[in-house]
């Protein structure tokens, strides 16, 4: 059995070895395959590499080809566009390649001039500049010089596309701005601008803002720091508000004393030395609209004369007015500007160029005609401009900015009335602005300047709708100047004055005038009938003489035969062009101009002799709730500190402070810096009393609001003054007696303020009343009545004449004339008597008792032009004071047509009153003299005061009373 299971396993066991070798065998055979098929795959993933290799690169080839290809296109395409476009320019560049071969060979002679330009001609206006290149033009072409004659430095020196950029940063939009970029940019020493009305300082700033540019004066505490830093950084720096003499900190800036120290550029600076970059740039400006600087200062710096022109002014308001009434139109005017711009800087082909700029040129024609409708109104504003700027030639206090004039024609335009007819409304704006100007302007003039600027302001009007004829003005301010007697017929009368027939035959002279001198011989007797006539203006002319001449002509005849007369002309003229309100001046309120003020505007008081506005002031400050927060300080020697810290604290409180006298302290008032922070408190105001000084700082002047103190100079002037003042609830509750005598005592005030016009026919010595004399004698008034029963006439009247008004008497001809006005104006009658007359006039009595308003309405009623007999003088006093007002209103308009410094607007009427002026100066050297005011005339010369013999001064004379002289 063992053995049988023995054999059955061996049998087992080889076939299983049997299977085993054939499994080997086939496993051999399978891995040969397999080896065999591995190394087929590998052949064949080596050649699908090589593939995937080959198939890249012919797309790459592919892609470049066509790149190329598109590349090629647009070349193709651009050359033909460029050749379709070039094909009719073959007679453009012919005549462009003649021209630069013209320019070409004049640039010798061109650059001479516009290296003169440069150099030399900033300082002046735009008159004396083409005057002077005139003559240089001439002498390079008597030398044979080649040069361009009609050359243009606008076009010869700055090209359109920056003329554009510039005119967007602020600098006006004319041929004169234009020209002072241009000496700016390209003088090679520091520019020092004139710039009063601030233009320069806005432009320059926008000019060099990418660069950070640094804004300093002489008057901060860190300016030497700022510059220093901007000696080293290269950063440009304006330094504003320079006086006439430089401080001598910035001398080695402005000598540009550098110097090379191991490689480097070093300067000398604030008492070390300082790394100086060449990119350094400096400016300054001056807003004194006539400086004088040493030769030393001119030599280092170039003087360009930026004063507002009348053509750039117009530019910028018709902008300002366009913008508030048709805001889209000036965005489109700017946005045409700017692509103008933009693509002058593109190259592109002519055939684009054109299409670009007649699509353009269609545009900004339709533009401008929308915006032409506006025109009236803007010229309108810069004459009136102009007129106010002229006003600094008669007194230093007349100064007057840019910035806040602007501000005013904005608020005309807001406040304005409204209409949807385009013509009204330009004259509602006219009307609106033009009267807005009188009255802010009026309270900032002395009474005896302000029927001349009435009459400035029509005659500016005038010329500028070419109604008034230049010579005609000139004659009405300087009368008939005969250079040459032999040729002057004989007077044909012996009744005329010699210098009215002066006038009589210069006036022949004139256009529309020839034939006068004849006449008078032939028409004598009438002559002489008008021109004894106590008011000739108002009988007509002799002959046809009345239907030729126009208003104006009429009262060139008033200033020939009857000078005393013509400042009732001026003013009925004055009345006839614009109305009645610009002979009224408005009464000062001082809470109104409080209302108008900001943080940043000061509030100054011009003062006059004897008139105190503190009073006044502190009243108002009790009236807005500010009396807790007001601090006042009269200025003089050692003060300033007190006042530096009554500024500060005014500033970071919102208080008021009030600095009296400034005029003590001008210096001190010129080194006040930081009034336009904006940190400071939004109720801080800075009041201000100075009397007329030529030293006060101007940017004080120019930011302030100005309110003269002097009283009015006529009766009815006065007595809405004074009425004005008075408290309402005091008067409308107090008895009737007290208010009808009120009346008396105010006319009695009054009427001793009106009589000093009339010079030494009014009193024998000069007095100065003011408010605080009336305030007196109300007060005694009101304590009197209420302590009696009965009105104690007598002990009034004393204390109001003798003691009160009298204090101020040291004549004693003059005491007599305060005695008689007041035992007429103060008595039992005027309780009495209904409608008591206070003067010969009717028009001049206690009116009926009621409020407050009812007198103020009475006030508004009486005479506008009042006669020497309201209050009680003879009439002939009205003569010599007419004649001399005359005599003085005419010399001042005089200076103001007299061409002076800076850069106001020119014009053909300007540049007839430049050629006028010297030789009206040199033959009527008493009417205006160049070193001193017009009015400072005392009396009025025989020659020039003509008066018929029946009107002859006599001695003044009340209703009643004795007559008495006066003292020459």
């Amino acid at each position: 059995m063992l053995k049988i299971e023995s054999i059955r396993i061996a049998e087992s066991s080889n076939q299983k070895k049997e299977r085993l070798e054939e499994a080997l065998e086939s496993l051999t055979q399978k891995q040969k395959i397999l080896s065999e098929a591995r190394a087929k795959l590998k052949e064949l993933s080596e050649m699908i590499a090589r593939l995937q290799d080959e198939y890249n690169e012919k797309l790459r080839q592919k892609n470049e080809l066509e790149s190329r290809s598109r590349l090629l296109q647009l070349k193709l395409e651009r050359a033909e566009a460029l050749i379709t476009g070039l094909s009719g320019e073959k007679d453009r560049w012919e005549a462009t390649v003649e021209r630069l071969d013209s320019e070409f060979g004049c640039l010798p002679g061109d650059c001479l001039i516009a290296t003169g330009f440069v150099a030399y001609l900033g300082p002046f206006v735009s008159e004396y500049r083409e005057n002077l290149m005139n003559e240089w033009f001439q002498e390079v072409f008597v030398e044979e010089i080649p040069v361009t004659m009609d050359l243009s430095m606008k076009n010869f020196l700055l090209d359109d596309a920056t003329l554009r950029n510039w005119n967007s940063m602020g600098l006006p939009d004319d041929n004169f701005s234009a020209e002072n970029g241009i000496i700016v940019v390209r003088a090679t020493r520091w520019p020092l601008a004139v710039d009063p009305q601030g233009q320069a300082l806005i432009w320059l700033s926008e000019l060099e803002q990418k660069n950070d540019i640094e804004i300093v004066d002489f008057g901060q505490p860190n300016y030497l720091k700022i510059m220093e830093n901007c000696l080293s950084a290269g950063k440009p720096v304006i330094v504003q508000n320079v006086g006439e003499v430089i401080d001598p900190s910035i001398a080695p800036i402005l000598d540009k004393a550098i110097i090379r120290v191991g490689g480097n550029l070093v300067i000398k600076f604030n008492e070390k030395m300082v790394p100086y970059n060449s990119a350094f740039r400096m400016y300054l400006t001056t807003k004194l609209g006539n400086p004088v600087y040493t030769p030393e200062t001119l030599t280092k710096t170039t003087m360009i004369n930026f004063a507002v022109k009348e053509q750039g002014l117009t530019a910028q308001l018709l902008g300002i007015v366009v913008r508030k009434e048709r805001p889209q139109l000036e965005q489109m005017k700017a946005n045409l500007v700017t692509t103008i711009a933009q693509n002058k800087k593109i190259l592109r082909t002519s055939l684009e160029v054109k299409e670009a700029l007649i699509t353009s040129q269609v545009t900004e024609v339709e533009i401008d005609a929308a915006r032409q409708g506006y025109v009236p109104v803007a010229e309108r504003a810069s004459v009136l401009f102009f007129a106010l700027n002229e006003l600094s030639r008669i007194d230093p206090m007349y100064q007057f900015s840019l910035d806040a004039y602007i501000d005013l024609f904005n608020y005309s335009i807001d406040k304005s009335p409204k209409s949807p007819e385009l013509q009204d409304r330009i004259n509602n704006l006219n009307e609106f602005h033009t009267y807005s100007v009188y009255k802010n302007t009026c309270r900032a003039l002395f009474e005896r300047h302000k029927l001349m600027l009435s009459f400035h302001i029509v005659s500016r009007i005038l010329f500028q709708s070419g109604k008034m004829d230049v010579n005609e003005y000139l004659f009405l301010l300087k009368g008939g100047v005969v250079l040459d007697r032999s040729e002057q017929p004989d007077n044909p009368t012996n009744w005329l004055p010699e210098d009215c027939w002066d006038n009589i035959t210069e006036l022949d002279k004139l256009p529309g005038f020839h034939g006068l001198a004849d006449n008078f011989e032939t028409t004598a007797r009438e002559w002489k009938e008008w021109y004894l006539h106590p008011e000739p203006e108002t009988q007509p002319l002799i002959g046809e003489w009345n239907d030729l001449c126009n208003d104006f002509q009429k009262i060139l005849f008033i200033r020939s035969l009857r000078v005393d007369r013509v400042s009732a002309c001026i003013t009925t003229f004055v009345v006839n062009v614009l109305g009645p309100r610009y002979v009224e001046p408005p009464v000062l309120d001082i809470r109104a101009a409080w209302e108008e003020s900001s943080w940043k505007t000061s509030l100054l008081f011009v003062l006059s002799p004897g008139v105190d506005p503190t009073a006044a002031l502190l009243q108002l400050a009790m009236d807005v709730k500010m009396f807790d927060k007001f601090a006042t300080l009269s200025l003089g020697q050692g003060q300033a500190p007190t006042a530096s810290r009554m500024l500060t604290n005014g500033m970071r409180d919102g208080g008021w402070v009030f600095l009296a006298n400034c005029h003590l302290a001008c210096i001190w008032l010129g080194t006040l810096r930081g009034l336009d922070n904006p940190k400071i408190h939004p109720r801080f105001r800075l009041w201000l009393s100075s009397m007329p000084d030529d030293k006060f700082p101007l940017n004080i002047l120019q930011r302030s609001i100005k309110m003269t103190t002097e009283p009015p100079q006529g009766l009815k002037g006065n007595l809405v003054r004074a009425y004005a003042n008075i408290n309402e609830d005091k008067f409308d509750t107090a008895s009737s007696q007290y208010r009808k005598l009120l009346f008396c005592v105010s006319f009695f005030h009054c009427t001793l303020i009106a009589r000093k016009r009339f010079r030494q026919l009014g009193y024998n010595a000069v007095y100065s009343f003011n408010d605080a004399d009336f305030d007196v004698s109300d007060n005694l008034l009101a304590n009197y009545l209420q302590e009696y029963e009965e009105v104690p006439w007598d002990a009034l009247r004393y204390l109001f004449a003798i003691i009160n008004y009298g204090g101020h008497i040291t004549d004693d001809w003059d005491k007599r004339v305060l005695l008689a006005y007041i035992n007429q104006f103060f008595c039992k009658e005027a309780l009495e008597i209904p409608f008591y007359r206070l003067s010969s006039i009717p028009a001049y009595h206690v009116p009926r008792d009621g409020s407050l308003q009812s007198y103020r309405d009475f006030l508004d009623l009486l005479p506008a032009a009042e006669r020497a007999e309201s209050v009680g003088q003879h009439a002939s006093a009205d003569v010599a004071a007419l004649a001399q007002d005359a005599i003085i209103l005419c010399s001042t308009l005089f200076v103001l047509a007299s061409t002076g410094g800076g850069g106001g607007g020119g014009g053909d009427d300007k540049k007839q009153f430049a050629r006028l002026d010297s030789s009206a100066v040199a033959v009527r050297p008493h009417l205006v003299s160049r070193g001193s005011k017009p009015d400072s005339l005392s009396r009025v010369p025989k020659s020039t005061a003509p008066y018929p013999a029946h009107l002859a001064p006599a001695h003044p004379t009340m209703p009643g009373c004795v007559v008495f002289p006066s003292i020459e």
